[in-house]
Protein backbone atom coordinates (compact mmCIF):
# COMPACT_ATOMS: atom_id res chain seq x y z
CA UNK A 1 0.00 0.00 0.00
CA UNK A 2 1.28 3.45 -0.90
CA UNK A 3 -0.35 6.82 -0.23
CA UNK A 4 0.46 10.21 -1.74
CA UNK A 5 -1.32 13.14 -0.13
CA UNK A 6 -1.30 16.57 -1.73
CA UNK A 7 -3.31 19.76 -1.55
CA UNK A 8 -4.96 18.87 -4.86
CA UNK A 9 -5.70 15.14 -4.78
CA UNK A 10 -4.93 11.86 -3.08
CA UNK A 11 -3.35 8.86 -4.79
CA UNK A 12 -3.58 5.44 -3.18
CA UNK A 13 -2.09 2.13 -4.30
CA UNK A 14 -3.85 -0.75 -2.57
CA UNK A 15 -3.03 -4.46 -2.64
CA UNK A 16 -6.03 -6.75 -2.19
CA UNK A 17 -6.37 -10.54 -2.40
CA UNK A 18 -8.09 -9.96 -5.76
CA UNK A 19 -5.34 -7.71 -7.17
CA UNK A 20 -3.92 -4.21 -7.00
CA UNK A 21 -5.87 -0.97 -7.19
CA UNK A 22 -4.73 2.53 -8.07
CA UNK A 23 -7.13 5.22 -6.95
CA UNK A 24 -6.85 8.96 -7.61
CA UNK A 25 -9.45 11.04 -5.81
CA UNK A 26 -10.17 14.69 -5.08
CA UNK A 27 -10.93 13.67 -1.47
CA UNK A 28 -8.16 15.10 0.68
CA UNK A 29 -6.59 14.04 3.95
CA UNK A 30 -5.88 10.84 5.84
CA UNK A 31 -9.43 10.56 7.16
CA UNK A 32 -10.63 10.14 3.59
CA UNK A 33 -7.90 7.55 2.97
CA UNK A 34 -9.26 5.50 5.87
CA UNK A 35 -12.79 5.82 4.47
CA UNK A 36 -11.58 4.72 1.02
CA UNK A 37 -9.76 1.71 2.48
CA UNK A 38 -12.96 0.71 4.30
CA UNK A 39 -14.97 1.05 1.06
CA UNK A 40 -12.43 -1.10 -0.82
CA UNK A 41 -12.57 -3.75 1.92
CA UNK A 42 -16.37 -3.88 1.77
CA UNK A 43 -16.40 -3.96 -2.04
CA UNK A 44 -13.86 -6.77 -2.13
CA UNK A 45 -15.69 -8.65 0.61
CA UNK A 46 -18.90 -8.45 -1.39
CA UNK A 47 -17.13 -9.68 -4.52
CA UNK A 48 -17.43 -6.54 -6.66
CA UNK A 49 -15.01 -6.29 -9.60
CA UNK A 50 -11.95 -4.21 -8.74
CA UNK A 51 -12.58 -1.90 -11.69
CA UNK A 52 -16.08 -1.11 -10.38
CA UNK A 53 -14.68 -0.33 -6.94
CA UNK A 54 -12.14 2.11 -8.42
CA UNK A 55 -14.73 3.79 -10.68
CA UNK A 56 -17.16 4.16 -7.78
CA UNK A 57 -14.62 5.67 -5.41
CA UNK A 58 -13.15 8.02 -8.02
CA UNK A 59 -16.67 9.28 -8.81
CA UNK A 60 -17.18 10.52 -5.23
CA UNK A 61 -16.90 14.30 -5.05
CA UNK A 62 -15.80 16.31 -2.05
CA UNK A 63 -18.61 17.45 0.21
CA UNK A 64 -18.85 21.25 0.18
CA UNK A 65 -17.30 22.67 3.33
CA UNK A 66 -15.50 19.45 4.32
CA UNK A 67 -11.77 19.69 3.60
CA UNK A 68 -12.84 21.36 0.36
CA UNK A 69 -10.22 22.68 -2.04
CA UNK A 70 -11.21 26.07 -3.50
CA UNK A 71 -9.57 26.77 -6.84
CA UNK A 72 -10.39 30.15 -8.36
CA UNK A 73 -7.10 30.42 -10.23
CA UNK A 74 -5.18 31.86 -7.27
CA UNK A 75 -1.47 30.94 -7.04
CA UNK A 76 -1.97 29.19 -3.69
CA UNK A 77 -4.30 26.49 -2.38
CA UNK A 78 -7.29 27.30 -0.18
CA UNK A 79 -9.05 24.67 1.92
CA UNK A 80 -12.44 25.31 3.52
CA UNK A 81 -13.76 23.20 6.36
CA UNK A 82 -16.59 23.89 8.74
CA UNK A 83 -14.67 22.55 11.77
CA UNK A 84 -16.64 24.15 14.57
CA UNK A 85 -15.13 22.74 17.76
CA UNK A 86 -11.59 23.06 19.11
CA UNK A 87 -11.06 19.32 18.63
CA UNK A 88 -12.33 19.39 15.04
CA UNK A 89 -10.14 22.39 14.21
CA UNK A 90 -7.09 20.68 15.74
CA UNK A 91 -7.70 17.53 13.67
CA UNK A 92 -8.20 19.60 10.53
CA UNK A 93 -4.94 21.49 11.06
CA UNK A 94 -3.09 18.22 11.74
CA UNK A 95 -4.45 16.84 8.45
CA UNK A 96 -3.38 19.94 6.55
CA UNK A 97 0.11 19.81 8.09
CA UNK A 98 0.48 16.17 6.93
CA UNK A 99 0.03 17.39 3.36
CA UNK A 100 2.94 19.78 3.82
CA UNK A 101 1.98 23.34 2.90
CA UNK A 102 4.58 26.05 3.47
CA UNK A 103 2.16 28.15 5.48
CA UNK A 104 -1.27 27.78 7.12
CA UNK A 105 -3.53 30.78 7.68
CA UNK A 106 -6.64 30.24 9.82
Amino acid sequence: EEIRLSLFDTEILITTPAGNLEIVTPLLGKTNVYNILAAVAVGCGMGFPLEDIVVGIEAVEAIPGRFELIDEGQPFPVIVDYAHTPDALEKLLDSVREIGPRRIIT
